[in-house]
């Protein structure tokens, strides 16, 4: 499960540099200089491409806070399935920790690839593979509670 997990986000973290989905839109120039005065104006249109790694660039130098949380963001999930915890309540804690890492990278992804633009096949893709590190941690505490009920369940039981 864990290994499953790793190269999950790992996959998540080579989504940073790729097209998730881009938006056209017109801007206004200047006006013209045309024969109909200054009603006239030149319009341009432009499309941008939504790419985490170049918005973490821009940001670095203006605003470090929403950097840092961008980065955040996409690392979060591995740096999480890099702790190890030994006792129960640790690995209960540790899969929601990952569980709430993963449903705020879900959320961030519908934001980004399919509120603010045209989803690109890089976007549909990081959806499915952050879609499905959350199904895997969901199964992971699942059968951690399971397993753990069933220990309890049979410790009472006597023997014959």
């Amino acid at each position: 499960m864990r290994k499953i997990r790793t190269i999950l986000t790992v996959i998540i973290i080579a989504f940073m540099f790729a097209p998730l989905s881009q938006c056209t839109r017109m801007i206004v120039l200047t006006p013209n200089g045309g024969g109909e005065g200054v009603n006239e104006l030149s319009r341009e249109r432009v499309t941008e491409t939504y790419v985490v790694y170049d918005k973490i660039m821009s940001q670095i130098s203006t605003d470090l806070i929403e950097a840092f949380l961008l980065i955040i963001t996409f690392f979060a999930p591995l740096f999480i399935n890099l702790i190890n915890p030994v006792s129960y309540r640790m690995k209960l804690l540790n899969n929601i920790a990952q569980l709430a890492a993963g449903g705020w990278l879900l959320y961030f992804s519908v934001i980004v690839v399919f509120l603010f633009g045209d989803a690109l096949l890089f976007g549909y893709l990081f959806c499915t593979v952050v879609a499905s590190l959350n199904l895997v941690n969901l199964y992971a505490l699942f059968s951690l509670i399971k397993n753990r009920t069933t220990q309890k369940h049979s410790a009472d039981i006597p023997p014959h």
